[in-house]
């Protein structure tokens, strides 16, 4: 039978579906998997080359299973793994990244669209990180720049449809036009997620750990807070976020609180 993704994806659940496309794209396009190795180890930049490298190349696997649990990606090579776990509408079940840490058969990713709740495993060697669809969604629409591909391109307009895209840079206009406030604060939510999880481990490694995990709230703006667990009794703690100024601009902010 010719080789055709559709075949596979009949009947399949939102997330299984978009993870079979995606391994199929990973497949076909070698440039493509590479650019997303290079996602799923850039928190990793003194290795990161290095790690690509062994990597490319790898067989992917979908829905595979290890003593009860299901792998939604399976990198595969030479019997060195990276698991990716695909989560859209659906939240992570109790432990389940654990679990797969757990099986101690190598790296494992979790990726999502913006407000999905980040497992706090950054400490483990083997957790790759909190991913998003955004920035999956950037390398495929510049690998379909180069490929043209009708399937590629359709698949973008359901990523689109689904929320799963890029989020557009603030303007000003979202602030002064009332009909785009909800879109307003899913910019700044998505915007203040996605950078809070890249300084997160950099405020770790310089104050300690955090006592709350990640607390995002909206205000006038929207903001994260990493509390410090040695600033407990001084009542402090950093913060960030995106708020209006006085004359009406937007404004990205770090602050001790």
């Amino acid at each position: 039978m010719t080789k055709n993704i559709f075949n596979k994806l009949e009947g399949y659940a939102k997330e299984n579906f978009v993870t079979e496309i995606l391994s199929y794209l990973l497949t076909e396009y070698p440039h493509l998997q590479e650019n997303f190795l290079k996602l799923l180890f850039s928190n990793r930049s003194k290795e990161q080359s290095e790690l690509v490298r062994k990597f490319m190349g790898s067989k992917l696997y979908s829905q595979s299973g290890y003593k009860g649990s299901i792998i939604d990606l399976e990198f595969d090579k030479n019997k060195e793994k990276i698991f990716v776990e695909n989560k859209i509408d659906a939240k992570e079940s109790e432990g389940q990244i654990q679990k797969y840490l757990d099986l101690n058969k190598g790296y494992v990713a979790y990726l999502t669209p913006f407000g999905h709740q980040s497992p706090n495993y950054n400490k483990n060697q083997h957790f790759l990180g909190h991913f998003f669809w955004d920035d999956v969604y950037k390398l495929i629409k510049e690998i379909n720049k180069i490929e043209k591909s009708d399937l590629i391109e359709n698949f973008l307009r359901y990523l689109e449809a689904n929320k799963m895209s890029s989020v557009n840079p603030l303007t000003n206009e979202d602030i002064t036009k009332g009909d785009e406030f909800f879109n307003l604060i899913r910019k700044c939510k998505a915007l203040i997620e996605k950078t809070y999880l890249k300084v997160e481990i950099e405020w770790g490694n310089l104050f300690g750990d955090n006592s709350i995990g990640k607390k995002l709230g909206f205000n006038e703006g929207y903001y994260a807070e990493f509390r410090i667990k040695k600033w407990d009794k001084t009542g402090l703690w950093l913060e960030m976020g995106i708020d209006k100024s006085d004359n009406g601009e937007l404004i990205y902010y770090v602050s001790v609180r």
